[in-house]
Parts: C-alpha cells; sequence; structure tokens
C-alpha cells in the first residue's frame, strides 16, 4: 500500500487523540486494503457484489452503471487478497452487450443452458444484455469464463434495443440470497417491473406484479431475497413513493403477494437481507431517508397473502421491528445532515457468532474536514441495546469526494465476513478485515 504523509506520528497517537483507523495504511499488513483499479473500467467501486465457496471468495468491482466493465478479484480464505483484477471480462467492450446493472449479484453455484460449472466455480449476474451466442436477457459470467443469459420478460428485450440505439438505459439492479444455491431477483424502474429467478431453473423469470392498478413509477429500484423457513421472501422498493412492495414463494411456481408497506419518506431507498438475528433465516433490512430499520424475517414469514394495493406499516405482526438505527456523527464522520446514512446497507457476520451484523453506508460524510470523504457505521444489532454502533470505517487517506459507503458488501472469508466498501467518487474500493468484536489473533494478524 502506499505510504502517505500523516498530520501525526505513530508515537504520538496518543498525545494527538488520533484514532488508530487513521493509521491503516501505513504497515505492510495493514488492517484495510485497497484494491486496484483496472484502467479499463469507467468508475471504480460503483457497485459491489460478492460470492464464496469454502476455500474460496471473490469480490465483483462495478464501475458507472451501463457503460462500464466491472473486474473480479479473488480474497482469498484468508488475509490476502489479490490487488489486481483477475478478472475484467464482465460487460467488457467488444462483440457481447452488457449493460452493467446498478447492483450486481453473486451466486456460488449457478445453472445455465448447455450444461452446470464445475467445482469451485463461481459466478455472477451482471446486467442487460446479449452474449457473443445471441442470447439475451440478464447476463451471467463465472470464473471459468462462461458467459450465459437467463431470458427476461419480453419488455426487458425491448429495452435492450431501444439502448442499443441510445433511446433508453437498460440498467436493472440484482440481487441474490446468500444460499448454497441461490435465487435471483431483478429490479427495473425503467419498466416498473420486478421478477425473480428460482434455484436451479433455467430461462424462467417469475413476475411480481405489485396490486394497484397503476405500478409505482419508481418501482423496481431496490430489490433483496430474505430466506425464510420454508420459502423466500422477495422484497421490491419504489423508494421514490416510499413504498416496499413483498411477496413470498416456497417452490418459485406459486407467488403470494403479501402487500406494501409504507413508512416514511424514501422508505426502499436500499435493501439488504441476511440473518441479523439468528443464523436460523434472514432479516429484511430497509433504508429510508432519516434511518435504518431490521425487520424480522419470521415476523414476514407469518404474513397473510393479501391483494390489498393500500401500503401501510400496521399490519407487521408482534415483534416485527428488529432495531432502527440513525445516524451520529462520531470518530471522525461529521455532517450528519449530509451523509445520506442507508444509501447502502449490507448484512454480514463480522464476529463469526452466527448472527449478523448491519452495515450502513453514509457516503456524503464528512472526515475531518474532507467534504464527501464518506464512511461505513456497522451495528451488531442484538442485545439490550440494538442500535449501539459497532464500529465506524473510513480510509485513513480519505479525500474529499471519495464518498466511502456508496456501495457496501459483506465477503465470506473462512468463518466469518469482512466489509467491504466503494468509494466511487475517487474511485476507490476497500477491504476492511478488523472489527472491534473480535480482539488479538481471533481477528488475524491484520488487526493485532
Amino acid at each position: 500500500m502506499p505510504r502517505r504523509w500523516m498530520s501525526c506520528s505513530l508515537l504520538a497517537l496518543a498525545a494527538c487523540g488520533c484514532s488508530w483507523t487513521r493509521f491503516d495504511e501505513v504497515s505492510e499488513d495493514a488492517p484495510v486494503v485497497q484494491l486496484k483499479r483496472p484502467e479499463e473500467t469507467s468508475g471504480f467501486g460503483v457497485s459491489l457484489a460478492t460470492a464464496a465457496i469454502t476455500g474460496r471468495s471473490q469480490v465483483l468491482v462495478g464501475g458507472a452503471s451501463g457503460i462500464s466493465a466491472a473486474a473480479t478479484f479473488e480474497l482469498g480464505d484468508g488475509q490476502n487478497p489479490t490487488l489486481d483484477s483477475i478478472d475484467l471480462g464482465a460487460c467488457r467492450t467488444g462483440d457481447a452487450l452488457c449493460f452493467l446493472g446498478d447492483r450486481t449479484a453473486g451466486l456460488p453455484v449457478a445453472t445455465y443452458p448447455g450444461g452446470v460449472p464445475g467445482a469451485g466455480t463461481l459466478c455472477f449476474a451482471l446486467g442487460l444484455g446479449e452474449t457473443n451466442l445471441n442470447q439475451r436477457g440478464v447476463l451471467f459470467r463465472c470464473d471459468d469464463d462462461t458467459e450465459y443469459a437467463q431470458a427476461a420478460p419480453e419488455p426487458a428485450n425491448a429495452l435492450i434495443d431501444q439502448a442499443v440505439q441510445g433511446f433508453a438505459r437498460a440498467v436493472v439492479t440484482l440481487a441474490s440470497d446468500r444460499d448454497g444455491e441461490p435465487a435471483v431477483i431483478v429490479g427495473s424502474h425503467e419498466l416498473q417491473r420486478s421478477w425473480f429467478y428460482w434455484p436451479g431453473t433455467i430461462n424462467s423469470p417469475i413476475s411480481l406484479v405489485p396490486s394497484s392498478a397503476t405500478p409505482d413509477e419508481s418501482y423496481g429500484t431496490t430489490v433483496a431475497i430474505a430466506r425464510v423457513p420454508g420459502a423466500r421472501i422477495f422484497a421490491v422498493g419504489a423508494p421514490a413513493e416510499g413504498h416496499v412492495w413483498l411477496y413470498r414463494s416456497s417452490d418459485g411456481a406459486t407467488v403470494e403477494p403479501l402487500g406494501c408497506l409504507a413508512l416514511s419518506a424514501g422508505f426502499g431507498r436500499a435493501l439488504a437481507a441476511g440473518p441479523v438475528v439468528s443464523s436460523a433465516n434472514d432479516d429484511l433490512v430497509i433504508s429510508d431517508e432519516r434511518q435504518v430499520m431490521v425487520l424480522a424475517g419470521t415476523a414476514l414469514a407469518q404474513l397473510p397473502a393479501s391483494a390489498s394495493s393500500e401500503c401501510s406499516f400496521g399490519g407487521l405482526p408482534a415483534g416485527g421491528v428488529v432495531a432502527s438505527f440513525t445516524c451520529a456523527s462520531e470518530h471522525g464522520l461529521e455532517s450528519c445532515g449530509r451523509s445520506r446514512f442507508g444509501a447502502a446497507l449490507a448484512v454480514g457476520d463480522v464476529d463469526g457468532d452466527g448472527d449478523g451484523e448491519v452495515a450502513v453506508g453514509g457516503p456524503g460524510f464528512s472526515l475531518r474536514g474532507e467534504r464527501e470523504a464518506g464512511g461505513v457505521i456497522v451495528f451488531d444489532a442484538e442485545g439490550p441495546n440494538p442500535e449501539r454502533r459497532t464500529d465506524v470505517k473510513f480510509l485513513s487517506s480519505g479525500e474529499e469526494g471519495d464518498q466511502l459507503g456508496q456501495a457496501v458488501a459483506m465477503a465470506r472469508i473462512g468463518e466469518r465476513d469482512v466489509l467491504i466498501a466503494g468509494a466511487p467518487g475517487g474511485k476507490k474500493t476497500a477491504v476492511f478485515y478488523c472489527t472491534s468484536l473480535l480482539t488479538g489473533g481471533a481477528a488475524g494478524p491484520r488487526c493485532q
């Protein structure tokens, strides 16, 4: 990592009151590692997606949605990632048409026409486009160089044609669950549509249709999947209207609408899912313009099917809200009012105790006077004070306009997850290996 001049020396750390996290780049085994941006990418850190199997973990770092390539990095199974990309084939310029999504998705295994990836293959859902074999739809790429498309609803193909001619943006947002055989959900606010692919199915998009006669204009802006006992909950956000639509499916063939949640302005601005309360099932995390809320997956699983088009928050079962988080200026991060707290969300088990922590991106945070340097706040969301902040993450080299936290993700490495955050304003992406929930050798050599 580059050595940078600091306002305080290491020896003067205690005297000047600097946080140790400011010096995360001055040692050989730094607790924070920045991945190197390939020249081929336009932008870097706009989107993040991770995929992992035993012994291997990768992250796909995307550039500007719709027009850029994405780069894959090998994180391995320890604390020594490859700083240079191992694959620049995702949405590369060339023969294949590919419009990189606002958000991409990772899969430890995928099913596609013509075969199944070999053992140890990791795959990513990239966006809309067309392969060199003239397959159209949602594009996937695996690290054995396999590329394929899952058929999309017909309006998506028309959108691709319009985008090729420069008349539209064929950009979608994607998400997968963290199952060994995950489902993938797709949202398009351009089409006001959302659909999903059930694990193991080929060319079978299942539409998620809201019960309202006229779909929200921003329907499909954000998406997430929560695994609950015997089923999956599919969430589709329409943040301009402050709505989150919910659906349930236990087999991929039958879809039950569960109604629409509405709470406050911007509700559904970002969505994420993961085992926050326990490892048994997922919970749903939703942000709005002021706060982040965790909804219990067990409560969502109890919702009755509903064809109502009315959006409210009153129908949640008892215990539906696990925790809510609000912004606070601390540990060098300032300007909560402009922080865009909740612009990105991720759930992961950073301490390896079985339940998950929630990472909340705030790309508008000021850092020691550097406007919009950005940062990420991590919440443990358990115990008597679930709103208590566990970690505050930022770059010691943070500069004005970096916007760290515009994208966040969790990567499974060994027995726990590590945080990854994008700073697209500075074309940076960083892997944060340490957490205050683990001390000493338990967190690895980078954290000692």
